[in-house]
């Protein structure tokens, strides 16, 4: 059950907790068994969002993303990740660097605007614990590389 009062819309967690959602589109994990819970802004309602419809914000903003690629290394990215699935900052530093003049700061800056705000990337630590390995999300492969290929 849910509250909703103005353009808020506030949700009891498991824990008794509660938290607030105002308009943007925000993607947050709420359930018990941990599975993810999207919410979006539709009128003055928020509500949860259908697998063909996260599909299709992905790809929408997949699109924007590879539409600001001015010298594409955004798609030079992304087509890595298609090739390689599996694949840490430097690595895609060393990578890249061979074609492109771009900063380790900057890679890791893509890359976790790739993984937080369009979401096809899964971030897990290395054994050591040490590095960040991000790989890319099996349910959004066939998207990203339809997306990359007709861009």
């Amino acid at each position: 059950m849910h509250i909703i009062t103005n353009n808020m819309c506030m949700y009891p967690l498991i824990d008794r907790r509660e938290i607030s959602i105002d308009s943007f589109c925000l993607i947050i994990n709420f359930s018990q068994d941990k599975r993810d819970t999207y919410i979006r802004k539709e009128g003055s309602i928020q509500c949860m969002l259908s697998a063909g419809e996260i599909k299709k914000e992905i790809e929408a903003r997949l699109k924007a993303y590879l539409s600001r690629d001015k010298s594409g290394i955004r798609k030079e990215l992304l087509t890595m990740f298609i090739r390689i699935r599996s694949l840490t900052i430097s690595e895609i530093h060393a990578r890249l660097n061979e074609r492109f003049s771009i900063s380790i700061k900057a890679v890791a800056s893509m890359v976790g605007t790739i993984a937080s705000r369009i979401g096809i990337l899964h971030v897990r630590k290395s054994n050591e614990g040490t590095t960040s390995i991000y790989e890319v999300k099996e349910q959004y492969l066939d998207l990203m590389t339809r997306v990359v290929v007709t861009n």
